[in-house]
C-alpha cells in the first residue's frame, strides 16, 4: 500500500499504543500505515461516503487487520462515543469543515480519558486554531510541508490552555513561526513577493475598484511581513 509522505507525517505524531478515530479516512490508509506498523492500539476509520468507507473496509480485509481497524460510516464523530478514542486524526479538508466536525463532537474531545488531536486542515486554518483556543487546548506543535507544489501544515493540539495570542498567531500559527523549519520562511517570503507583484500589476489601473483592491493587498502584505518578522526574530534568538 502506497502512502504519501505528507499522510506519513501526520500519522507520525499519534502516540504509540493510541486508540485513533481517523476522521474522514477516505480509503483507510492512515489506520491501516499504523496498524502495520504495530502504533496503535485500536482504530475508527470514520467517513461520511459509502464509497471511499467500503474501498477502506476492502484495504482493512486484505491487510488482515480486522481486528485492529473498524469502520463506521459517520458525518465527523456523530456515531463515535465519548471515552471510545484517546487520539482524533482529522486530514485532508477545509478548516470551516474541520472547525464545525471538532464542535460536533465536544463530548468526545473533552472526554476525561481523551489526549490528543492531530489536525492538517487544507485552507482556513485560522478557523481551527480559533476552535481549538475556544475549546481549551493548547496547540503543542505546528509544522509545515510541501507536497505536490501545495504546502500543508499540521497541528497537534492536547487539552490545555492556548497561548495563541492576536491574529497573527492564529493566522500564521504562533508554533510555526516560533520553528526552526525553513519552509516557513521560504512560504511567507514567497507569498510576501507574490501579493507584491499581484499588486504592482494591478496599480498600472486606475478605477475604484482596483483601488480599493489594493488597499486590500497591502493590508495583506503588511500581516506576511509581520509572520515573517516574528519568524525571523525567532531563529535569532
Amino acid at each position: 500500500m502506497k502512502i504519501s509522505e505528507r499522510l506519513k507525517t501526520v500519522a507520525g505524531f499519534v502516540k504509540k499504543g493510541a486508540v485513533l478515530a481517523d476522521v474522514g479516512t477516505d480509503h483507510g490508509y492512515v489506520p491501516i500505515y499504523l496498524a502495520k506498523a504495530g502504533r496503535i492500539k485500536h482504530a475508527i476509520a470514520m467517513d461520511i461516503n459509502p464509497g471511499p468507507l467500503s474501498k477502506a473496509k476492502e484495504h482493512i480485509q486484505n491487510y488482515r487487520l480486522e481486528q485492529i481497524i473498524e469502520t463506521r460510516q459517520s458525518d465527523g464523530m456523530e456515531k463515535l462515543l465519548p471515552g471510545e478514542v484517546d487520539h482524533v486524526l482529522i486530514a485532508g479538508m477545509g478548516g470551516s469543515l474541520m472547525a464545525r466536525i471538532l464542535d460536533d463532537g465536544r463530548s468526545v474531545i473533552h472526554h476525561e480519558t481523551f489526549s490528543r488531536l492531530v489536525l492538517s486542515p487544507q485552507s482556513e486554518i485560522f478557523l481551527v486554531r480559533q476552535k481549538l483556543a475556544k475549546e481549551y487546548f493548547q496547540i503543542l506543535e505546528e509544522h509545515m510541508i510541501k507536497e505536490d507544489g501545495k504546502y500543508y501544515t499540521i497541528i497537534i493540539a492536547e487539552p490545555g490552555v492556548c497561548d495563541y495570542a492576536d491574529e497573527i498567531d492564529f493566522i500564521f500559527g504562533k508554533r510555526l513561526l516560533e520553528s526552526n523549519e525553513e519552509i516557513v520562511g521560504k512560504y511567507l517570503s514567497d507569498k510576501v513577493e507574490k501579493l507584491a507583484q499581484i499588486r504592482a500589476e494591478l496599480a498600472r489601473e486606475q478605477s475604484d475598484v482596483v483601488i480599493k483592491r489594493c488597499a486590500e493587498l497591502d493590508v495583506e502584505i503588511e500581516k506576511y511581513q509581520e509572520a515573517l518578522r516574528r519568524y525571523q526574530a525567532n531563529r535569532k534568538d
